[in-house]
């Protein structure tokens, strides 16, 4: 069986008011990556950030409301779980995955992903053979992972970086209602 994947996005719904369900699944992501490394969670993190535009006038307006409307282009997550090992890598490749069933989780996280934002990049440095190697790929709707490369340079300490950027204009007005109550608070 094959799988066309444009049209396996075209067909996955990402409702209106589930508008940051993409962030969320890179979240999720994350946390069960912490948790495959065991019990200990004391030194464990996950960051999300907010990518905005560029600033395109001088904050010279009393409004400090109207200074700081930079617009919210993308997210970054980042975390120190397993990353993108062999088996990781593996199941990301793989629609419909059954790697996560038992938490719950059913393998589109990613297909959500591609169906809200045009610019995806991973680089995750992980431990496999009791040494840190690293990869990074950037993830599209055409080819799905391109550019993969491995590397064993700079790899100083296990963290995978999830970077979502480049809203799409196809779904964009479903995301300013969400992206205006983060923009009021972040």
């Amino acid at each position: 069986m094959r799988t066309n994947l444009s049209g396996r996005i075209r067909n996955t719904s990402l409702p209106e008011n589930h508008a940051l369900l993409p962030l969320f699944e890179a979240i999720v992501n994350s946390i069960h990556s912490i948790e495959e490394i065991g019990n200990d969670f004391s030194s464990s993190y996950i960051i999300i950030s907010v990518i905005r535009s560029e600033q395109t006038a001088l904050p010279l307006e009393e409004d400090t409301e109207k200074q700081n409307k930079t617009q919210i282009i993308g997210f970054k997550v980042i975390d120190n779980g397993t990353g993108f090992n062999d088996h990781n890598l593996q199941s990301f490749e793989t629609l419909d995955s059954d790697n996560k069933r038992e938490k719950g989780c059913r393998g589109v996280g990613r297909l959500l992903w591609l169906k809200a934002f045009d610019d995806i990049k991973v680089r995750s440095i992980y431990e496999a053979d009791k040494e840190l190697k690293g990869r990074e790929f950037s993830f599209d709707t055409v080819e799905g992972i391109k550019e993969l490369r491995n590397f064993q340079d700079d790899c100083a300490k296990r963290e995978t970086i999830v970077e979502l950027k480049g809203v799409k204009k196809t779904i964009k007005l479903m995301f300013l209602e969400p992206y205006n109550l983060l923009q009021k608070h972040y």
